[in-house]
């Protein structure tokens, strides 16, 4: 019994561990782009 609720437990925090790198890198590569896009904005002016 205890054995299956590790198995259940670790097989449900996989996805959830995927889930929130994908999230964290979208974040970080809009914020990069932002970023990017206000320093361009800032050059050309």
């Amino acid at each position: 019994m205890k054995s299956t609720t590790k198995c259940v437990l670790v097989g449900a925090m996989i996805p959830v561990a995927v889930v929130c790198v994908s999230v964290g890198f979208w974040y970080l590569l809009g914020a990069a782009i932002l970023f990017g896009g206000m320093v361009i904005a800032d050059r050309s002016e």
